[in-house]
């Protein structure tokens, strides 16, 4: 998979993003705010595809409080297992920046494993990397790129499934004696070997962070504003973080407001808590997607 480890994600030469490498042959899908151009798969696929990546804007936008004024538009090239090449990551993002502006691409290998969890959270890799660069037309080609955090690609909640959002959060129960400090869990990354259990405690803190984020003063507004800032943000996350919300300046009272959020967020939410093997197969039940088509029903395994 992708990873958005906190490195820079380097820039690949236009001839690989080109449409060249689609075949002009291959059919596509265009979402209905003709943002995401899906290439490959069938029809059903490509229009799943299409829903997502609609639904998982519109979960970022209702987040942040903004309209819709994407610019760059995104495409998606949906690819099956290559049996020869079994170690081929599950998603690969394409940049490009050209004389004409930025190219995006994401080429997503979809098979019958693929959870929509996965297929989401690169999706909304793109949409807030679009967000990120889409007024930076000055940039000389070359230029790295910053990859959002994990906890953002974590925290923006499913509006359609609040159900899933608790889950995750039922995970910080354990650890109500010991609160991970925020300056800690800002540093933790995808790749940094986080075991299942632990996967699913660094979800539940991203939930509450955004959640803090945007109940804060014009909270909202200013999460929009951190994003569009995050290709020139510190190597400090906190710092960072102090910079867009006031109310997290000093690192002592932010702490201390983190600790009394997830401490409220806990009381509030009297859960049965899950184990993670149950947590996965609730989700599976609830998130996997089933396309009816001339009377019959073909299913996507994308939770």
């Amino acid at each position: 998979m992708f990873s958005a480890s906190g490195t820079v994600i380097t820039v690949l030469s236009i001839l690989l993003w080109s449409h060249s490498a689609i075949a002009t042959s291959v059919e596509r899908s265009i979402s209905t705010s003709r943002q995401f151009i899906v290439y490959g798969g069938d029809i059903q696929l490509r229009g799943v595809v299409c829903d997502l990546a609609e639904r998982t804007k519109l979960d970022l936008l209702r987040t942040i409080d903004q309209r819709d004024e994407w610019i760059v538009p995104i495409v998606i090239s949906l690819q099956s297992p290559e049996a020869n090449l079994p170690e081929m990551p599950r998603s690969r993002m394409i940049f490009a920046q050209t004389g004409f502006g930025l190219k995006l691409q994401l080429n997503l290998q979809i098979d019958l494993n693929v959870r929509r969890s996965e297929v989401r959270r690169e999706l909304l890799r793109a949409i807030l990397l679009e967000m990120m660069y889409r007024r930076r037309t000055d940039l000389p080609a070359g230029t790295t790129y910053v990859p959002p955090p994990d906890w953002l690609l974590d925290g923006i909640p499913m509006q359609d499934d609040c159900e899933s959002a608790k889950l995750s959060l039922s995970g910080i129960s354990p650890l109500t004696k010991r609160i991970l400090p925020l300056q800690e869990f800002l540093r933790l990354q995808e790749g940094s070997g986080l075991d299942g259990p632990s996967r699913v405690l660094f979800s539940g803190y991203a939930v509450a962070l955004v959640e803090l984020l945007t109940q804060s003063p014009q909270g909202r507004g200013r999460l929009a504003r951190f994003i569009a800032d995050l290709p020139f943000n510190s190597m400090d996350p906190m710092a960072e973080l102090g910079k867009h919300f006031p109310v997290l300046n000093d690192i002592t009272f932010a702490e201390n407001i983190w600790k009394s959020h997830i401490e409220r967020l806990v009381r509030s939410r009297p859960l049965q808590f899950l184990s993670v093997e149950q947590t996965e197969k609730q989700l599976d039940e609830h998130l996997h997607l089933t396309v009816q088509s001339e009377g019959k029903k073909k299913k996507f395994h994308i939770p």
